[in-house]
């Protein structure tokens, strides 16, 4: 039993107060065959379940209801995840560390790096089932087609943000600088980036398809400038001074838009490719630094303390043998630096194998 977090089921109290929590001894997580077919049927299930709903909506869409299709296929996917999260933890899922809160957990959304996965997963199918569905819907009056625009830009703001967070407030190494240090945590957490910007790629061009055969590109670039420029008072409304995290959509739109009026070619899936790169690696290095910053600012926090009666108290036991031995005293007293491997061998190892080592830190 764990009082702190863990990956097994709580034990609560009549009261419904947490006890503790069961955990795995030597990081053993006790999975055996039956809770792998239990993991492969759910996921099995959840597979089932969605195309179902692909195929029940796909027919609204072939009697010419597009728009409304798109709508409640995505209301529908949104109100499963959220009914699904409302019986979280789910078994075996919970004894996985990918979906644990120690490695990411920003919301009741996105409770973990596994939660991230699927929530990528489901927005990339809801993102290609608007794509199909849109291709032949009536073009939307102007007040709607000024709103999907904003979606688009806040729809992206809000991935940007994920990513952020992923990067910023998360245990899962990113470092681009240590690539050595790289893992399967990592690995995910990347295609969980990379997933959601496919989709809001595809949610783009369903976007411009819908619009942009029904408007001049004059209209479209009007539409534009407009929900750009609202996108970048609300930015700074909300202190986001980094124009790279604001402006990058747009070259991905202008690309949308120049293919989706001349043709998409090779150029234009190489230009997004770069723009999404570009965006990555930035988001990856400025942010990477700021966590390693805070972490040390933490480190630098724990090291230091003002009133430690337990150090102060092996300090006194130590300094009559410290005095009396005659290598320590020459060290400490001699011009000659010493390094801090000399130190720790004739010191700490010696004398003061219990002191704590903040202390030798110092």
């Amino acid at each position: 039993a764990a009082p702190g977090p863990g990956l097994g089921p709580v034990v609560r109290d009549r009261d419904g107060n947490v006890l503790f929590r069961l955990a795995w001894a030597d990081d053993a997580n006790g999975f055996d065959d039956r809770d792998t077919a239990r993991l492969v049927l759910r996921v099995l299930a959840i597979v089932l379940l969605v195309a179902a709903c692909w195929l029940f909506l796909r027919r609204l869409v072939d009697r010419g209801r597009p728009r409304a299709a798109s709508f409640l296929f995505m209301a529908l996917i949104a109100v499963l995840r959220a009914a699904s999260l409302q019986l979280y933890p789910i078994s075996p899922f919970d004894r996985l560390e990918l979906f644990g809160p120690e490695l990411y957990a920003a919301s009741a959304w996105l409770p973990s790096l596994g939660d991230l996965l699927i929530d990528a997963v489901l927005a990339l199918v809801v993102a290609r089932f608007m794509h199909l569905a849109l291709r032949h819907a009536r073009k939307p009056p102007m007040a709607l087609s000024l709103g999907l625009v904003g979606a688009v830009l806040l729809s992206g703001w809000w991935i940007t943000g994920a990513f952020i967070g992923l990067v910023e407030d998360s245990s899962v190494d990113l470092d681009l600088f240590h690539l050595q240090d790289l893992n399967i945590h990592s690995v995910l957490a990347l295609v969980c980036v990379a997933l959601l910007y496919t989709s809001w790629a595809l949610f783009c061009d369903s976007v411009a398809t819908l619009l942009l055969p029904a408007r001049t590109p004059r209209k479209a670039l009007v539409l534009l400038v407009a929900a750009l420029s609202i996108s970048v008072i609300v930015h700074d409304l909300a202190g986001v001074v980094d124009l790279i995290l604001v402006l990058w959509p747009v070259p991905v739109i202008a690309t949308v838009i120049h293919g989706r009026l001349r043709g998409y070619r090779l150029g234009h899936a190489l230009l997004g490719l770069a723009t999404f790169a570009f965006l990555g690696a930035h988001v990856l290095i400025k942010y990477t630094q700021r966590r390693e910053h805070h972490e040390r600012l933490a480190l630098a926090e724990r090291l230091v303390t003002n009133d430690d009666p337990v150090v102060e108290l092996l300090f006194r036991e130590t300094a009559p043998r410290l005095r009396n031995d005659p290598a320590v005293h020459t060290l400490l007293s001699d011009t000659v630096p010493c390094t801090a491997a000399d130190l720790d061998a004739l010191v700490r190892e010696k004398k003061i194998e219990s002191l704590d080592s903040r202390v030798i830190a110092l």
